[in-house]
Order: C-alpha cells, then structure tokens, then sequence
C-alpha cells in the first residue's frame, strides 16, 4: 500500500490567504532544532538586552536587532523558501529587491497591549517623492503564547 503524506498548500494559496484575511498561519514551516536553536542563540542578546521605554514599545518587552549575527539558525528564517515565494507573489514584482529587518520581541507577562499600528507609517516622508516600502511582516513565534500575554 503506498500512502501519501498530504500536500501542503501552495504558497499562492497562502499569499491568497494573507491578501484575503490580512494574515496566513503556516504550522510547522519550521523544524523543532531550528527553533530551539534560534532560541538558545539569542538567550544572551536578550539578556543583555534592557526592557524598552514608553506605551508604544512596551514596559515589559525587550527588542533585539542584528539576529544574522546573533544567530546561525535565522538564515533558516530569513531565506524561507515558502515565505519568500509568498512575499514574491504579494508584491506581484512591484519590488526589485526585497529588505530584511530581522528583529525578536520578547513579550513578558503584564504587558499593556500594544497600540494597532501600520509599520509603514513609521517610515514617513513626501508623499510621491521617496521610494514606496511594500511592507510583509513575518512574525515567527518561538515560544507559545499564552492569556497572561494578552491581558492588559
């Protein structure tokens, strides 16, 4: 008897979904090591890591940058087969070349919830006269999330 192990979806059938619903959840897109490893990696950035300063940061959230050179497990990450596939099809080749901002976010219990934002809002300037940003977020969690996280 020969089983077949069931197809996952596409990565247009994802990025129909994130263009539909504003976001898409892909289980298990990456292996067990590779979040335990990135987790075990960035154990000291965020250590020595101070907690952030004001409502829209977080009280009780800590932020650490340059995560390609905290970690060898993030190129895992960042050069996701699927996710750039999904980012290639949502631009629909409105971009020549894609960005990265690899930043961790470490939410500890009793943070006030965060203000709804648009990223692209931070990067202002003269409408029309700077290079337009098609912004994809790509939130990796490595740890579950849970209710504590959630209250106010």
């Amino acid at each position: 008897m020969n089983a077949l192990a069931p197809s996952r979806p596409s990565p247009e059938t994802w990025a129909h979904r994130l263009l539909r619903d504003g976001y898409c959840i892909i289980p298990d897109v990456l292996s067990s090591s590779v979040v335990t490893g990135l987790e075990a990696d960035l154990d000291p950035a965020f250590a020595a890591t101070p907690l952030c300063q004001g409502r829209f940061y977080g009280e009780r959230t800590r932020r650490s940058c340059s995560l390609l050179k905290h970690s060898p497990h993030m190129s895992a990450m960042v050069m996701n087969a699927i996710i750039i596939d999904i980012i290639e099809t949502v631009s629909e080749n409105a971009c020549d070349r894609i960005q990265l901002v690899a930043q961790a976010i470490e939410i500890h219990p009793g943070e006030a919830r965060q203000v709804p934002h648009r990223d692209h809002d931070m990067w202002q300037g003269a409408k029309g006269a700077h290079e337009y940003l098609v912004n994809v977020n790509v939130m990796w969690p490595l740890t579950p999330f849970i209710d504590e996280m959630a209250r106010a």
